[in-house]
């Protein structure tokens, strides 16, 4: 063999043993650094064990913490559905108008016309405080409830004993546990009446603010039977006393009338909307209270409200609905005095255009010939006008104000009409402001 051929195969040789070296050399470091890298982690783990130990107990913990949050919250947004079922059963809208009232037939309607489908329910919700009859116990915030069979019909569960009667009354069990009371005894009810005028106003009457209903206990009404029923959403159970619609309406001289409409319908997201609509279809004046009377011996249209006063929104429709219309505002004031001679306990009523001249300044006055002669008054004379308003702490505080006579007008037309006097309470029905 040649030289180069030698030197070839040696190379061949020498190139092949060069390899194998080369891999048990790699591969002895890949092991020797997998042994380094173990080691070092258990070197690290044994070294650092304590705060190795504290961070994983305190991963555990935070891990514990986490899973009970989540496991307590789930179980009290259980217990808030649940809740919320006991307060409102099967009831999916509810109409509050609170210290107003409307038709009681407006449930039947809505119902009978197919406008709302499901049970629909008439209702009186009132403040009371109840008491049991040779006993001490009492409950200050009580709700009582005026129903009828279908109101228990909303229930989740029908109860088992019937709608109470004109002499009886169902507790819930909150409300039976505050009086000590059960079936048999006998509790009175202190219902407070609803006013024409709001408790805040002047000449608000306190006497005759609330009826009392004595009556026998025929049932106790638990969670499950309705007995928790109310509109607001509160933990603590509420105080209610169920008695007959028809005998509450009776006691209250609100006859036909009711302050709470409830449904049932399905969960359809346009139950709202479609029960406004079927409320816009049925509703009419005198569920607002309101009525809407002819004078024909002004020639005029009057809208007024049994509630005395109108409220800011009904009057400000009013007034966009009709160019011609014209606010006005009647009040009783305590005194009318020029110099020495006063008339006492009158009714002063400011109005607009055409009634009252339209450049008429606001400390002007018009006065009818009657009080003009009692006064002895005329044109350019001033006048004292004193009446109440309510003060600080509720208090009633007596002002006055000056008025100069624009003018003396007859007692005719405007001047001379009653209607222009809204019905207050107790005052409507006299001859005389002295009475």
């Amino acid at each position: 063999m040649s030289k180069p051929e030698t030197w070839l195969a040696l190379g061949r040789f020498h190139h092949s043993e060069s390899w194998i070296h080369s891999s048990f050399v790699i591969r002895h470091l890949s092991f020797h650094v997998a042994m380094t890298l173990w080691t070092l982690i258990f070197r690290s783990l044994r070294f650092h064990a304590r705060s190795h130990l504290g961070a994983l107990l305190g991963a555990a913990v935070g891990s514990a913490v986490l899973i009970g949050a989540l496991v307590v919250g789930d179980s009290v947004r259980g217990s808030l559905r649940d809740m919320a079922l006991a307060r409102l059963g099967r009831v999916q809208i509810a109409l509050a108008a609170n210290d107003r009232f409307f038709r009681a037939a407006l449930s039947d309607e809505l119902a009978h016309k197919g406008l709302i489908e499901g049970t629909v329910a008439s209702t009186i919700a009132l403040p009371a405080t109840a008491s049991r009859s040779g006993d001490s116990a009492r409950a200050n915030r009580t709700q009582v409830l005026g129903v009828d069979d279908r109101f228990w019909r909303l229930s989740e569960e029908q109860p088992t004993f019937k709608s109470p009667s004109a002499d009886e009354v169902i507790l819930n069990q909150p409300l039976a546990r505050q009086l000590k009371a059960t079936t048999g005894d006998s509790v009175v009810l202190r219902v407070a009446k609803p006013g024409r005028l709001s408790r805040e106003a002047p000449i608000s009457p306190q006497e005759d603010s609330s009826v009392s209903l004595r009556l026998k206990v025929t049932a106790v009404a638990s969670d499950a039977e309705f007995g928790r029923f109310g509109l607001r959403a509160s933990q603590v159970a509420p105080f209610n006393a169920f008695v007959s619609l028809a005998a509450l309406q009776e006691q209250l001289k609100l006859p036909g009338r009711a302050n709470l409409l409830l449904a049932s319908t399905d969960e359809d997201p346009w139950a709202v909307l479609q029960a406004n609509v079927a409320l816009h279809q049925t509703w009419k004046l005198t569920d607002a209270e309101l009525e809407l009377r002819a004078l024909p011996d002004v020639n005029t249209l009057e809208l007024r409200t049994s509630r005395v006063f109108l409220d800011p929104p009904v009057a400000d429709a009013a007034l966009r609905a009709a160019t011609n219309a014209t606010g006005v505002l009647t009040y009783f004031v305590n005194e009318l005095r020029l110099g020495d001679r006063a008339a006492p306990y009158s009714m002063v009523t400011a109005m607009g255009a055409p009634v009252v001249p339209p450049d008429m300044r606001d400390d002007d006055i018009l006065i009818n010939q009657w009080l003009a002669d009692d006064l002895n008054a005329k044109p350019g004379d001033q006048l004292a006008l004193s009446y109440y308003v309510i003060g600080l702490s509720r208090r009633l505080e007596e002002r006055t104000n000056q008025f100069t006579v624009r003018a003396v007008v007859p007692l005719s037309g405007a001047a001379a009409d009653r209607n222009l006097m809204p019905e207050f309470p107790g005052i409507e029905k006299a001859e005389s402001t002295r009475d």
